[in-house]
């Protein structure tokens, strides 16, 4: 066996075990002049997510929800959501989407994983982290469409081997309120509007990899920054403190992108695109650890 063989020996544990989506409902309606939010009492959003910061500035802030209003999983109250929800109520929701990359490694352990960085950064790949049930999953590649994923396979396999096609799946995200708590709706109008930006830095990348167009790039972080703070000022006028765990969670999201997209314009600028784009694919990752953070009874 080869000293790379050695080296990445069992880094790849777990690689079909990739995270499913699913479709979750986070329901929001009127009762006794509340709001009555529907979650699982026994998931803590630091059991799913952990993604890592590239550059070891600092680790993820997101923090546990802490409902203080949670349902019991009691007939009796899934009586009183399923009365509640029969009265004047709008749905909301925020798209599904799937992203594709190119999986390098899967593992659990610190040194290894090191020494992978440390190579990604040598070559100058773009690469970000998802943990995913504890495993660090290092990707790269990240795109919207599998082809533009797969076309640059063959060449990360030549400086690592069992790299291979991943997909992670983004549930859809559903909240069903009344009038009163409109502001539910442009929260999610907004998380909608993220995802095209999504979609369209992707694009770029996909088509930029040798011929960077940095005005094009500076609109669409700039429109994602526009996007962003229209998001922040939706998420402060949530005021029940039974979604304060959300609004939590949602603002440290907010804050962790809106940083990421001011440093990759600063990378642009010094045209280190790979920085940038490895800092568009953490956004990205986090957005599906945010997400999956969220479960339902």
């Amino acid at each position: 066996m080869n000293k790379r063989r050695n080296i990445y020996r069992g880094i790849n544990k777990r690689r079909n075990n990739v995270a499913k989506g699913f479709t979750l409902g986070l329901v929001i309606v009127s009762i006794a002049g509340g709001i009555l939010f529907i979650k699982s009492k026994d998931f803590g959003l630091s059991e799913k997510i952990s993604n890592l910061n590239l550059f070891d500035k600092k680790e993820s802030n997101i923090q546990e929800f802490s409902y203080d209003d949670l349902v019991d999983k009691s007939d009796k109250s899934k009586e009183t959501a399923s009365a509640v929800k029969s009265e004047n109520s709008k749905l909301a929701t925020v798209a599904n989407w799937d992203m594709y990359s190119i999986q390098i490694a899967a593992i659990d352990n610190k040194e290894e994983l090191n020494k992978i960085k440390d190579k990604l950064n040598e070559l100058k790949i773009p690469f970000s982290i998802v943990d995913i049930d504890n495993i660090k999953k290092v990707q790269t590649s990240i795109s919207f469409k599998e082809e533009e994923s797969r076309k640059q396979l063959e060449n990360i396999k030549k400086d690592f081997s069992d790299a291979f096609i991943s997909k992670l799946e983004v549930p859809l995200l559903s909240l069903e309120y009344t009038e009163k708590y409109a502001y539910v709706e442009d929260i999610c109008n907004d998380l909608n509007e993220l995802i095209n930006n999504f979609k369209e830095e992707s694009s770029f990348w996909d088509k930029s990899e040798n011929d960077i167009n940095k005005a094009d790039y500076k609109n669409i972080i700039n429109n994602k920054l526009e996007i962003l703070s229209k998001l922040e000022k939706h998420t402060k006028k949530i005021n029940y403190k039974g979604m304060k765990g959300f609004k939590e969670n949602l603002s440290v999201y907010i804050k962790s992108v809106k940083d990421k997209s001011n440093e990759s314009l600063k990378n642009l600028e010094k045209d280190q695109y790979y920085i940038s784009k490895s800092l568009f694919m953490s956004s990205m990752q986090e957005y599906y650890s945010f997400v999956n953070s969220i479960k339902t009874i």
